[in-house]
């Protein structure tokens, strides 16, 4: 965010900090607080198909990790496709965990998905506050929309299938973040 806003320069930074101060109050001063009745934890299922386009078959990645010219990040990529595929052909899911406190939840996202994620799931409740986090499972890397994959998006850090991978995780959110009139 601050290279939106700051191009670097020293004179930029008190504007920026600025910036940010105001953000900040006004955001303290919209906040709405709600009694917390009930805490509900679930969790959704999440299985991501591998990748398997030229590269990223078991094969490559353990000819990768046996080539000594190989370089060490080539190596390193190798061994987390290579684990990646091991734990998806062994039947290994991904839990999305939701904690629902009623007026919000908490939703956390596998490995990096794209930001679009985030703003479909708030677009799931939004007669909720909703708050995504990434990271929560790492080893899928990247995992880009259909209209990225669409657009060219070929980053060798995503050991997914994609564009498929967006209905998956889109349904994976729908699941967990049902409002309470959905049958949940």
């Amino acid at each position: 965010m601050a290279g939106k806003f700051n191009d670097g320069s020293p004179g930029n930074r008190p504007i920026l900090a600025e910036r940010m101060h105001r953000g900040m109050l006004a955001a303290w001063d919209a906040t709405q607080r709600h009694a917390l009745g009930e805490i509900v934890f679930g969790s959704v299922p999440l299985r991501l198909a591998p990748r398997h386009t030229p590269g990223f078959s078991l094969d490559d990645f353990r000819r990768t990790l046996a080539d000594p010219a190989a370089t060490r990040l080539a190596r390193f990529e190798a061994a987390l496709g290579l684990s990646w595929r091991q734990r998806v052909d062994s039947g290994h899911h991904i839990d999305v965990p939701v904690v629902d406190f009623g007026p919000a939840q908490v939703v956390l996202l596998p490995a990096e998905t794209f930001v679009q994620y985030q703003l479909w799931a708030q677009a799931m409740r939004p007669d909720s506050f909703v708050m995504a986090l990434g990271y929560g499972e790492c080893a899928p890397g990247y995992i880009p929309t259909a209209q990225a994959a669409a657009e060219g998006y070929n980053d060798h850090y995503s050991w997914i299938a994609f564009p498929e991978c967006e209905a998956t995780l889109r349904e994976a959110l729908r699941r967990g973040l049902k409002s309470p009139g959905d049958g949940k």
